[in-house]
């Protein structure tokens, strides 16, 4: 007789994160989440990473919403995000991101975006530069350079099949490498990730693999001196992931944000000790008081 596998029981999430609500944005049911609708100014935008959801800001939400306009999205194909199986080329996110901003009459936000949500916003930047007011990028992916091997064995590595086999264990053992030391409420996210199942896992690899051929297919470091928006740099200093460590091992997070903040003309950068790769979601007090100190000096100017 076949058994069945126990379904994880969902850990339980902080009292002040809100649920989501759904909204059309073209073939897709967008998730969203909102705070502090009536406040004036622009508001800050949140971002997440390849693989994630907006639910990497849960740590942070509660105090940034005591300060802040909050609107954050899971993209598509991650999170309770619903839609079909697309291209998802960077530009594609950045206009949904823009359509939600128009549906609310927004014209400018600062842009927080967390490694290939920091891609995400560096693009519309790029393209779009009068929809910012402010750049937050947070263990950036998008300012180191890959060749054409690496892009290669990149898009090997990151085929659907295999994101698709990855087993729960290998699962917990790569967010481990996304943190400088895990903290419990880490399940959230490991729960998240495998629970998904049937179709909703097929999308989510699909859209983890061409997130990667999407950072890949549109470089943007090379493209760093045309920023013009005050720019926070944020990195953790045990960052295992950026910046890729199998092709650079000698480099290290202090220096790729140091020459990305040379090269931009209104960039600062930060450097938290004692956080990884999941900066917000590891050490959230820190997240909070630098995107803070960003979007109060944004709204001085």
């Amino acid at each position: 007789m076949r058994i069945a596998s126990p379904v994880p029981t969902s850990p339980a999430l902080p009292h002040d994160w809100p649920r989501a609500t759904l909204e059309r944005s073209g073939a897709f049911q967008l998730a969203i989440r909102e705070a502090n609708t009536q406040q004036p100014g622009p508001p800050m935008v949140l971002v997440h990473g390849l693989g994630s959801s907006s639910l990497l800001f849960a740590r942070a939400w509660g105090t940034l919403a005591e300060r802040h306009r909050l609107l954050a999205l899971d993209l598509p194909g991650c999170g309770e995000t619903r839609g079909p199986k697309h291209r998802m080329e960077l530009g594609f996110h950045v206009e949904h991101v823009l359509r939600l901003l128009d549906r609310r009459g927004i014209e400018r936000a600062h842009w927080v975006g967390h490694s290939m949500g920091a891609h995400i916003s560096l693009w519309a930047a790029l393209h779009h530069p009068e929809r910012v007011a402010a750049l937050s990028l947070i263990s950036p992916a998008g300012i180191e350079p890959f060749d054409r091997v690496q892009r290669r064995l990149l898009i090997d590595t990151f085929h659907p099949r295999a994101i698709a086999a990855a087993r729960p264990h290998q699962l917990r053992s790569h967010l481990e490498q996304g943190f400088h030391r895990m903290p419990p409420e880490a399940e959230w996210l490991h729960h998240r990730r495998v629970s998904l199942q049937g179709g909703r896992l097929e999308r989510y690899a699909h859209a983890f693999s061409r997130g990667v051929r999407a950072m890949l297919d549109a470089p943007v470091h090379h493209r760093l001196t045309e920023i013009e928006h005050p720019t926070l740099l944020a990195i953790g200093a045990q960052d295992a992931l950026v910046p890729n460590r199998f092709f650079r091992p000698a480099d290290s997070p202090a220096a790729l944000v140091a020459r990305a903040q040379a090269a931009m003309p209104r960039a600062d950068a930060r450097v938290v000790d004692g956080a990884g790769h999941l900066l917000p979601f590891e050490r959230p007090a820190d997240f909070v008081h630098l995107v803070s100190a960003m979007h109060s000096a944004t709204a001085e100017r």
